[in-house]
């Protein structure tokens, strides 16, 4: 990479850590850390998908952030969200469906009922990069009623508040989740790395990361 990155919200650099496969250690140790699996189930077992979602008459086009392919054959896409928007939250939601929906296209040599029967999860992690109010660290969605009970049990939104996550770690809550967050809105490189330290990322992720990375 011949020039660093400083701020690492804005789309195009986040793509750079988490979308590119020169920095594919990076995605995997988040995801590692996010959904708590070995890292070493991980690596260089995960597959970066194409962003462009494949266009559809009259609907608008898109391209997301990072959409990954986990070694069981679920879909995790990762967004940043930068600026705050009042549609933010639809924009999301419609990436997600079109996402999970490319799982039931018609498919060559199977049935209809083998299509449905895939026991394939999309999960979406939102990065919110703004304050909210009266918002959590971490919100999770799901598709049920009002009495909590599940109508579709494998799809899901996760939005991770960075500003939250920085000032619970200002507080002393030092767990992965956190720190992963608190790396985005972070403007000095001492505080960068005392983040970061011994034991958030892989080596080869690490590695990664301080070669793409300027404060």
């Amino acid at each position: 990479m011949n020039e660093k990155i400083n701020i690492l919200t804005k789309d195009q650099n986040f793509k750079i850590l988490f979308g590119s496969n020169s920095n594919i250690h990076i995605v995997t140790s988040f995801l590692s850390s996010y959904l708590k699996i070995p890292y070493s189930y991980l690596k260089d077992n995960i597959e970066l998908l194409k962003q462009e979602i494949d266009p559809e008459p009259n609907l608008i086009n898109q391209t997301v952030d990072v959409l990954v392919r986990m070694p069981n054959g679920n879909k995790i896409q990762i967004e940043m969200n930068r600026i705050p928007r009042h549609w933010t939250n639809q924009r999301n939601f419609l990436y997600a469906i079109r996402n999970y929906l490319e799982e039931f296209k018609v498919q060559k040599g199977k049935k209809t009922e083998e299509i449905y029967d895939q026991n394939i999860r999309y999960l979406q992690i939102n990065f919110n990069a703004y304050k909210e109010k009266n918002c959590r660290m971490i919100s999770i969605y799901k598709i049920q009623s009002e009495n909590s009970e599940t109508f579709i049990d494998n799809f899901e939104i996760h939005t991770i508040n960075i500003p939250e996550c920085k000032k619970a770690w200002y507080n002393g809550v030092r767990d992965n989740i956190t720190r992963w967050a608190s790396v985005f809105e972070t403007t000095n490189e001492e505080e960068l790395w005392e983040i970061v330290g011994d034991d958030l990322m892989a080596e080869e992720a690490k590695k990664e990361f301080k070669n793409a990375v300027r404060i």
